[in-house]
């Protein structure tokens, strides 16, 4: 792409010479040689300071908002943050390759990475880097597209009304796929009804040939069919037959073998069944797998290539992760992020292996109004469901364990967490740790592990 095209697209003021550019960047650390510079500016930081270091990193322009005194090109424009979403669009546009895009309160990094793995059995693959999902991250996985990528697989995040909308403007799927709607990000939404809505946006772009994958189990399907466009085809996943992916059967077993999670289950699609081996835990992980099996059917992968793909995805680190813990104990590392959803989801695997079973808690961000009952209720779950024991840390999970009972152990810090669980430890214990990214709990798990890797408490 053009310097005068990219100044002409973004409606903006050019003062330079018409250089092709490699790529875009926001950040100077990561800036290549070649890269158009992009100064976002936002209540806590504000990239006009680092133009000059931009151009000292060899960007060969900038796009600014606000006046600099630096010697370089500069495409001045009202807004960067906007600016960046356009150039993103454009750069998608001139990689026209199929596209599937995720979103969901729940499941859709774990979607993400599923899709991934089966497409690259067909190609090369550009999928989206850990939680690059936003208005940002969206732009910046974008510019990583090259002439070599034969699929590009796009996470979508969200917090609030609207931004869906905007990210698959740019993205511009031939496939989208809607995981659920849960109460996640409710400070933001207000309500699960307003969840499903936004999450609902991802079928906006959608045209003529494209994909609708809709949860056929999740209350919001109905309401998500009656978005699509009448020429755009559904295809459904789900745990029953009615499903046009669904389950051959209900016998699922999952367990670990060697250290490692197995899970198997039958998949069907029309008259056609195979058997899938899921090296990731839980019932959850079982409907991910349905809606990504979904997803490539859709770009007409077969269900031989979706088992081959399946079996070769391993745990992503912080997400049902088993690593060996201390004095013999096994630790399941589910602190990558927590909502009611998710937690509740783990607790059941949890509530299904072998041993003393452990519940290591750290508050749930971003609830709005009703985080104290939610986490409440997350304890009560835990109770009813079997679990021997919740210790927990963060004000909102003290209410857990007050919900959990006498077994729940409530600290003030991680440290003081971590120095009652340690002399505690067996190879009787399993231990799921999980939180939200604000709770640091991932700090928990290689206070514990045996063989720590990171910094811990």
């Amino acid at each position: 792409m053009g310097l005068m095209n990219a100044a002409q697209l973004l409606d903006g003021h050019y003062n330079g010479p018409d250089l092709d550019f490699g790529s875009v960047s926001t950040d100077t650390r990561s800036l290549l040689p070649g890269d158009v510079f992009v100064a976002l500016k936002g209540p806590n930081f504000d990239g006009h300071g680092f133009v000059d270091k931009a151009r000292n990193s060899g960007a060969i322009a900038a796009v600014i908002s606000d006046s600099v005194d630096v010697d370089m090109p500069l495409i001045t424009v009202g807004d960067t943050g906007k600016a960046l979403m356009k150039l993103a669009q454009e750069w998608r546009r001139q990689h026209p390759i199929p596209t599937v895009a995720i979103t969901g309160s729940n499941g859709k990094t774990t979607v993400k990475e599923m899709v991934a793995a089966i497409l690259s059995c067909r190609g090369k693959v550009l999928a989206t880097r850990g939680n690059f999902n936003n208005e940002i991250g969206l732009p910046l996985t974008l510019f990583r597209l090259s002439d070599d990528d034969e699929y590009a697989v796009l996470e979508l995040g969200a917090s609030a009304l609207g931004e869906i909308g905007r990210l698959v403007t740019v993205a511009m799927p031939q496939v989208a796929v809607l995981t659920n709607a849960g109460p996640a990000h409710l400070q933001g939404f207000g309500s699960i009804d307003r969840v499903a809505t936004a999450k609902g946006e991802i079928f906006s772009t959608l045209t003529a040939g494209d994909t609708a994958i809709i949860n056929a189990d999740d209350v919001y399907a109905p309401q998500w069919r009656d978005t699509v466009a009448s020429d755009v085809n559904i295809l459904t996943f789900g745990w029953q037959g009615d499903a046009d992916v669904h389950l051959r059967d209900q016998a699922l077993a999952t367990r670990l073998v060697d250290g490692a999670f197995e899970t198997r289950f039958g998949l069907a699609h029309n008259d056609e069944a195979v058997d899938v081996i899921l090296h990731l835990a839980g019932l959850h992980n079982v409907s991910n797998a349905l809606a990504a099996a979904a997803a490539c059917l859709a770009l007409g992968v077969d269900l031989k290539t979706i088992v081959r793909g399946l079996k070769q995805l391993l745990p992503v680190s912080g997400r049902l992760a088993p690593l060996a813990g201390r004095s013999g104990a096994q630790i399941i590392d589910d602190s990558y992020n927590a909502n009611p959803g998710s937690v509740d989801a783990a607790i059941k695997l949890l509530a299904a292996c072998q041993g003393e079973r452990w519940l290591v808690l750290g508050d749930m961000g971003d609830l709005g109004q009703g985080a104290s009952e939610l986490h409440h209720d997350i304890g009560v779950v835990a109770r009813e469901m079997g679990i021997d024991r919740l210790y927990a840390c963060g004000t909102l999970s003290a209410h857990a364990v007050s919900g959990f009972g006498d077994a729940g152990h409530h600290f003030d810090s991680r440290e003081a967490l971590v120095a009652a669980l340690q002399p505690q430890l067996g190879e009787s214990v399993v231990l799921l740790v999980k939180g939200s990214r604000s709770a640091a709990m991932d700090r928990v798990v290689t206070a514990l592990s045996a063989e720590p890797t990171g910094e811990g408490c």
